[in-house]
């Protein structure tokens, strides 16, 4: 059974360091917009769709053997508006229309000839603009039974409120999939795959509306034997041009053979550069123009540079302990700390210490943040943080 921490490790994976637009923005103070009641579906790490859309939490699971609800519904807030959306996904349609789409692990059962549905449905696009999103589906059953996972892809009309027949993404096998982001045009997924000595990682492009293949990129990375070793944390530049994979490692493992490495997939190259990786690699994010990427290390608590071109890392900047996320934009590194009250910012690219940021008291009953769930949005102009309790979410502009 996989346990809790490596389920929150792999929702870190994915989501952890967020594709920025660049922006000047050098914030000295905070100001609250608004605060949203907003539980998270049972905790984990914050993703941002489209650019604006704050995704708190876990994928989406129904309770095991629960009957098949007419709708699912997955609280999306909208960090322009401060509006909390309701994306509300029909699913009695979805497993009438689709009973026979899913073929392992019998996803879809019918125990004394009710339909249960035991499958988690992550949100992974979502931009009502366009009209398009898209869920990342797994079963959840599966694996009790002896028989491995399978992943699959479905398009959302959100306009005429239908989801898309599922397209598979792996065959039936030992295998996981991570959603990286979206584009516009393109969801981002990473699959893995295990072998007898390595990992067999694929990156690949899907069409948002069809799910179809549009782009593809493998590589080989080494077989670790500890339960978290070698799990990678992804980053993308904006536009996801450039997409980094680096594996996870601490100091409970010893040292690791080969080393931990650092893998940055250029899209338009078709290439890729590999690189040494600090311990504990929490906070990542690539430089304005992709030429650099920031590591930060949260057992050593210490940040630094990485030439992608020389793969040569700058001298380290020492940092507060606990870093859980980070966020480069324009000319400011955000610092986001376990159960902090300030958020930290640093320069770019000296990586001198600026600004920390009084979140907590600028927020009424506050007394701690919930690091995982708090991300930057518009260029450095906005941030979403939540309570450590999970039962709000606040919205607030950085100023000068």
């Amino acid at each position: 059974m996989i346990s809790c921490t490596l389920a929150r490790m792999r929702l870190a994976l994915s989501v952890l360091c967020l594709p920025l637009l660049a922006s000047t923005v050098s914030a000295q103070s905070v100001k609250l917009v608004r605060s949203v009641d907003a539980p998270r579906q049972g905790g984990g790490f914050a993703s941002v769709l489209a650019d604006r859309y704050v995704a708190p939490g876990y994928p989406k699971r129904m309770p095991e053997g629960q009957a098949v609800p007419s709708e699912l519904v997955f609280p999306v807030l909208d960090a322009r508006s401060g509006a909390l959306v309701e994306a509300k996904l029909g699913i009695s349609k979805f497993v009438k229309e689709h009973d026979k789409a899913f073929m392992a692990g019998a996803v879809i059962t019918r125990p004394k000839g009710n339909k249960t549905l035991e499958v988690t449905f992550e949100l992974v696009h979502y931009d009502p603009e366009s009209g398009h999103a898209g869920l990342l589906l797994h079963d959840t059953r599966s694996a009790k039974k002896g028989v491995d996972y399978r992943y699959y892809y479905a398009p959302w009309d959100l306009k005429a409120e239908r989801i898309g027949k599922p397209v598979p993404l792996t065959e039936p096998g030992p295998a996981v999939v991570h959603a990286l982001g979206a584009t516009k045009d393109t969801v981002f997924c990473s699959i893995e795959r295990p072998g007898a000595d390595k990992r067999e990682v694929s990156a690949v492009g899907l069409d948002v509306e069809t799910g179809k293949e549009s782009w593809k990129h493998d590589f080989t990375a080494p077989l670790r034997n500890q339960q978290l070793a070698g799990h990678f944390y992804h980053v993308a530049d904006t536009g996801f041009d450039k997409l980094a994979f680096v594996e996870y490692s601490e100091k409970a493992y010893g040292p690791l053979s080969p080393p931990a490495t650092g893998f940055v997939i250029d899209r338009k190259k078709d290439g890729e550069v590999t690189f040494p990786v600090p311990l504990s690699p929490y906070g990542l994010a690539f430089s304005p123009d992709g030429k650099e990427l920031v590591v930060a290390s949260a057992e050593l608590a210490q940040v630094a540079r990485v030439d992608l071109a020389t793969k040569k890392s700058s001298a380290p900047t020492k940092i507060g302990k606990g870093l859980q996320r980070l966020a480069l934009t324009g000319k400011t590194i955000f610092l986001f700390f376990g159960q902090g009250k300030t958020i930290e910012t640093l320069s770019w690219p000296a990586l001198k210490p600026k600004k920390k940021l009084p979140v907590a008291k600028s927020i009424k009953g506050s007394k701690a943040l919930d690091s995982e769930t708090s991300v930057v949005l518009d260029g450095g102009k906005r941030i979403a943080v939540a309570d450590l309790d999970g039962k709000r979410i606040h919205i607030l502009d950085l100023v000068d």
